[in-house]
């Protein structure tokens, strides 16, 4: 089972979850092992410790992220990713922020794939892009893919 936890569910992370919903949806791909099992944006997070119904991903803006969900809370949200026992776990970054690429690393080390077409790690300080390439080294550990558009 591949979990994926969506940060940044907006234009792009939007495309993401659709595309999502719509692989659910087909009987060729039906059987894929994938769970979307958290979205956060920069005010609500939704989590689960299973996969999120089709049907929920589908209204997420209003079921998942809507005036029920919790407050965004990106140290609760990674703490929880990184406890799921069932599978690997990667954090699609859909977003353009420096501060959420900047947590790559303890993504990383907490053995989270990374997953994102945001650019921000890989183009500012070569101190934050030689940690992540050095967590992103071992061929048993966590593994990033960038420019993922």
């Amino acid at each position: 089972m591949l979990n994926i936890a969506i940060v940044g569910p907006g234009l792009v992370g939007g495309a993401l979850i659709e595309q999502l919903v719509a692989h659910t949806q087909s009987p060729r791909f039906a059987s894929l092992p994938i769970a979307v099992v958290g979205l956060i944006n920069s005010k609500k997070m939704a989590l689960s410790k299973t996969a999120f119904t089709a049907a929920d991903l589908a209204q997420y803006q209003t079921t998942l992220l809507g005036s029920t969900a919790e407050p965004a809370d990106m140290s609760r949200f990674s703490d929880t990713l990184g406890a799921l026992r069932c599978g690997a776990t990667a954090v699609v970054d859909c977003t353009s922020s420096d501060g959420v690429a900047s947590l790559y690393p303890m993504w990383l080390t907490r053995g989270l794939h990374v997953v994102t077409p945001n650019k921000k790690a890989f183009s500012g300080y070569m101190s934050l892009f030689r940690e992540i390439e050095k967590l992103a080294s071992s061929p048993l550990g966590p593994s990033v893919y960038h420019e993922a558009t």
